[in-house]
């Protein structure tokens, strides 16, 4: 059932009893309704970095807690177009465009801890662009409590800068930087933690990037 959020956008509510927990051991810890607020801090984190994600905000719907989660229309999973027309799925993957949205989401994920991305997910929009919007709710949940250990891609920082920039300009005091992103009711004190460490790796992956640069000239 296609319900309507606070800003009129088409949305899906999920209650958090329908949360299902998670049995890969990368991910303890997370039970079962715990990806709603994880959801919510995400889709903040997303906007200080300037990635843009569904819209997610909590609700209650028929008496149940959950969230309403933008739907997204419009855009189709890369894996269905390199099944119907493997040509064209080519050349979206090698188009600058598509490069850029895939660094992006890269350095999102680095950001949020995901742990693994199946890129063929991404969805693939009219102009032949990647779309954030396809970000499957269980990346999201990945938010902690154990951070991710994949180090950060200086391919990715160098072809999304400004969203690394972001990151640079961050307090890395986790409080300062959970009340800054008004995520501090959202995630735990661990959880804000590690959150400001992945934060601080972008922001050394950009002196890095930038040094790399700097020598090429």
């Amino acid at each position: 059932m296609i319900h309507v959020d606070s800003r009129g956008r088409p949305a899906v509510f999920v209650a958090a009893i329908e949360e299902a927990p998670s049995d890969d051991p990368r991910r303890l810890g997370i039970r079962s309704g715990g990806g709603a607020r994880r959801l919510i801090a995400a889709e903040r984190i997303a906007a200080s970095l300037g990635v843009v994600v569904p819209g997610i905000e909590a609700a209650v719907v028929g008496g149940e807690v959950g969230t309403l989660r933008e739907s997204v229309e419009g855009g189709v999973p890369l894996s269905e177009l390199r099944a119907a027309d493997p040509g064209r799925a080519d050349a979206i993957e090698a188009s600058p465009g598509w490069r850029e949205d895939r660094a992006a989401v890269g350095v999102l994920d680095h950001v949020l801890g995901t742990i693994a991305r199946d890129p063929s997910l991404l969805l693939v929009l009219s102009l032949g662009r990647a779309s954030p919007h396809c970000i499957p709710a269980p990346t999201i949940e990945c938010l902690g409590p154990l951070p991710t250990s994949d180090p950060i891609s200086i391919d990715a920082v160098a072809a999304v800068p400004w969203i690394a920039a972001r990151a640079a300009s961050l307090p890395q005091d986790a409080n300062d930087l959970g009340a800054l992103l008004g995520v501090e009711g959202l995630l735990s004190p661990e959880e804000l933690a590690q959150l400001a460490e992945r934060v601080c790796a972008v922001a050394a992956a950009l002196v890095v990037s930038c040094a790399i640069e700097g020598s090429k000239r």
